[in-house]
């Protein structure tokens, strides 16, 4: 997610809620797929007559869960990812010179794909 300052951004932050994204296509696809897994899940106990609905309160109530599920497989990423940046640490004091970040390679788990990669600008992290 991305924060602006309501007051200096606000034509952006208008056109964020107003101009269709990448990321509210990618939620739309999330939620479809968390309805279709819940309908698939609930298959053997339903009533195959009865139309499959869902209201819009339960279908955020099913991104919520998933997202807060996600967050155990993200902790294991933030921790690998501490680790690494303590090692860059020259000074052991928890701060790390940004060109020193900025051109480390992408880091790839055990299955080659990528975990993280320090992309941000300098602009961005401030």
């Amino acid at each position: 997610l991305h924060w602006h300052d309501f007051d200096e951004d606000r034509g952006l932050f208008v056109d964020h809620l107003t101009i269709p994204t990448h990321v509210m296509d990618e939620f739309g696809k999330l939620a479809m797929t968390l309805m279709e897994t819940k309908f698939f899940r609930e298959r053997h106990r339903r009533n195959p007559f009865r139309a499959r609905t869902l209201s819009i309160a339960d279908t955020v109530q099913l991104a919520l869960e998933a997202t807060e599920a996600m967050g155990m497989w993200q902790d294991h990423d933030c921790k690998v990812m501490k680790r690494y940046l303590r090692n860059l640490d020259p000074e052991n004091d928890g701060r790390v010179p940004f060109d020193t970040v900025h051109h480390q390679p992408q880091v790839d788990d055990a299955n080659g794909e990528q975990v993280f990669r320090f992309a941000e600008s300098q602009d961005y992290l401030r």
